[in-house]
């Protein structure tokens, strides 16, 4: 779910801009020149033009498809690994020998160490627990954490609330005192989020379409039918089918012009009433991902300038009696990985994904003993 940004300069971003990012969120992502010249009352070439200007210059990255791994039977992880106080290197190259893991960074909160993004086969529910054992065995780490995503959406931001020389404007104090308001409203918002979502049938073509789609979103109809060998009409029915069943969850680019931000995961197991407790962080004018577990964990992904990390740590104050748990996790120099090479994992002959993680032990046991000295 997670990309590294691209690097940004110090080129402004004017109200236009912020009109045709406002659009591309409501359109989706695939939304065409003419589409959002439309919407916006820009001629389509200047929409091209200045598309392409904030994807240079870092504002935008470029458009990418959102899929649930769990309608493919395929669960996601969050890895929170407490490095060992041993004087010993963190071997990060086990990241890169395990093929189900595609993003790590180092991370600083409850737990210092790295957080990792990790796929496994719902068929083998214990695959990252096994892999993290084995870690503490080999004493690279000392504890961990593992949040199993179930379910996940995207909270586009507020362009409404967006300042281009000051970024996403907030009133810390307003979304305080709306807090305990909201919670203790009778009226429930609904839950947008899926607790159990059912596993989709799909075969081997589903996969290699969505793993050309995240490697290269851009590619035509004309092009995917041609490696699977099928019509165009084919290939188009079989995407149409993955988006109406969840599968596909979105096209989206990602605005990002804050030059100074910081990237919390903030996970947290809220008491009753859950849905009003979740819509608190809906009201805030910055993009997030919330990102469920179960009804009582969840997990927000946020960008927050530093002068709005002191606001949003008063406002999680404001639900200390409504928590059960909570704390925060910071990442820094973002390491991805190919996303698209779990795919891999897919077995064509049996339709199962595989992650046998006995298989790979073997692969990573000398960088348990070989740590370097720090």
């Amino acid at each position: 779910m997670d990309r590294t940004p691209p690097r940004r300069n110090n080129t402004r971003i004017d109200e236009n801009d912020l009109k045709i990012v406002s659009a591309l969120e409501r359109l989706g992502g695939r939304a065409s020149a003419e589409d959002l010249s439309t919407e916006v009352g820009i001629p389509s070439r200047t929409v091209r033009y200045r598309i392409a200007r904030m994807v240079r210059n870092g504002h935008l990255q470029p458009m990418k498809v959102m899929t649930h791994e769990r309608r493919l039977g395929l669960g996601d992880s969050f890895l929170i690994l407490q490095q060992a106080n041993n004087g010993r290197r963190f071997p990060t190259e086990i990241f890169d020998v395990i093929p189900w893991m595609y993003f790590f960074t180092p991370t600083y909160g409850k737990y210092s160490g790295f957080l990792a993004h990790a796929a496994y086969s719902l068929q083998a529910p214990s695959t990252n627990l096994d892999l993290l054992e084995a870690m503490k065995r080999g004493g690279v780490i000392s504890d961990y954490y593992i949040f199993n995503i179930a379910d996940y959406e995207t909270k586009p931001g507020d362009f409404n609330r967006f300042d281009p020389d000051h970024g996403w404007v907030c009133d810390w104090d307003e979304w305080s005192a709306r807090i305990e308001k909201t919670i203790r409203t009778k009226k429930r918002p609904a839950m947008r989020l899926e607790e159990n979502p059912a596993p989709i049938s799909f075969d081997a073509k589903d996969v290699l379409i969505l793993r050309s789609l995240i490697r290269n979103v851009k590619t035509t109809m004309t092009e995917l039918g041609q490696m699977l060998g099928l019509s165009e009409p084919q290939v188009t029915k079989r995407i149409r089918r993955m988006e109406k069943s969840g599968i596909i969850k979105r096209y989206r680019p990602t605005f990002s012009a804050q030059t100074e931000s910081v990237t919390l995961y903030c996970f947290f197991e809220p008491r009753e009433p859950v849905e009003s407790i979740v819509s608190c962080f809906y009201q805030l004018p910055h993009p997030l991902y919330m990102i469920m577990e179960s009804r009582h964990r969840f997990c927000i992904n946020i960008s927050l300038s530093a002068k709005d990390i002191n606001g949003f740590l008063q406002g999680l104050d404001m639900f200390r009696e409504h928590f059960d748990s909570c704390f925060i996790q910071t990442l820094h120099q973002r390491h991805p990985l190919p996303f698209e090479r779990y795919f891999d994992l897919f077995n064509e002959k049996t339709g199962k994904w595989e992650t046998p993680v006995g298989e790979y032990l073997p692969k990573i046991q000398h960088y348990f003993s070989a740590g370097a000295k720090a």
